[in-house]
């Protein structure tokens, strides 16, 4: 429901446990109607940076108790976005005590 293109990064790693990772996408709507401002989704849904740690809340909760330290987000966000809604979402996971947070990136070609 975001469009993302991803940035190129020179240092990457993949992530082994893929079960692990809940994903947040930032960027602009395909659709329109839903604004051209940066939005931010998480499962299917849009939510307001005020909501991320609600959201988050009730992704941790929803998996089992042993686990729950060992989840990861990945932040898929499109390079235009501007810097002031990311710190947004970083803060409201620090609150939702998300610490493991991953950027998305791609293999830069040289």
């Amino acid at each position: 429901m975001i469009k993302v293109k991803i940035p190129q990064a020179t240092e990457i790693q993949k992530l082994e446990n893929r079960s692990l990772i809940n994903y947040i996408h930032v960027g602009k709507p395909f659709d329109e109607s839903q604004g051209v401002a940066a939005a931010i989704q998480i499962n299917d849904a849009f939510v307001s940076p005020d909501g991320v740690e609600t959201a988050i809340r009730a992704i941790r909760a929803g998996k089992p108790a042993h686990i729950q330290s060992q989840l990861i987000t990945s932040l898929k966000v499109d390079e235009k976005v501007h810097m002031g809604i990311v710190s947004d979402v970083k803060t409201a996971l620090r609150k939702a005590d998300q610490l493991k947070i991953n950027y998305e990136a791609i293999a830069k070609i040289n």
